[in-house]
């Protein structure tokens, strides 16, 4: 059990230093990119994209999401348990080096690079880099827990979740679309 902790507690901990170093870089690098666009300007060309993407969750158009589209390969995690928890605490925690299946990562990055000092990116990427090695995290204990004849495989825990992963995505999609109408028209 102390092992299990003690991987965990890597894990986690690198991934979220990842993803709030991410998040601050991209929040930097949007405010920088855009910082000769007009408050109006910079609303409507989110309040686009944010339109666009919820176009695509409903199946109603194919736009691309950025994404390296990378998988970690296995020689680099082939070290003692702790290096790999770092190793992909640092990769996955940043969201932006692997597969990336949804928007919504970007978009608060956008929003903090566009609105708000790019500091605040780095808090956005701390709760992101906590969040996703959290129900691995989780799958991997109620794994470890089960006796060895029951055991469920954690990959395909996380997978079979798809179908939920994306109907939460578009109510985050739309919450976010009105949110920004809202601000719009404040």
């Amino acid at each position: 059990m102390r092992h299990f902790l003690s991987k965990s507690f890597l894990y986690l901990m690198t991934s979220a230093f990842s993803g709030a170093l991410f998040g601050f870089l991209i929040s930097l690098l949007v405010n920088l990119v855009m910082t000769w666009m007009t408050e109006f300007a910079k609303l409507t060309f989110l309040l686009i994209i944010v339109f666009l993407y919820l176009l695509k969750e409903l199946g109603l158009i194919n736009i691309p999401i950025p994404q390296h589209k990378w998988q970690i390969p296995t020689s680099w995690v082939n070290h003692s348990p702790l290096i790999n928890m770092i190793i992909w605490g640092l990769i996955l925690g940043a969201g932006v080096l692997t597969y990336n299946f949804h928007i919504s990562l970007f978009l608060p990055y956008v929003y903090v690079g566009l609105f708000l000092h790019p500091t605040n990116g780095i808090w956005i990427g701390l709760v992101y880099g906590v969040a996703r090695p959290l129900p691995s995290i989780v799958l991997a204990f109620i794994v470890y827990k089960t006796p060895e004849k029951k055991r469920p495989n954690v990959i395909s825990q996380i997978w079979n979740k798809g179908k939920s992963f994306h109907f939460y995505h578009k109510i985050t999609l739309t919450i976010f679309f009105i949110f920004l109408i809202c601000v719009m028209f404040y």
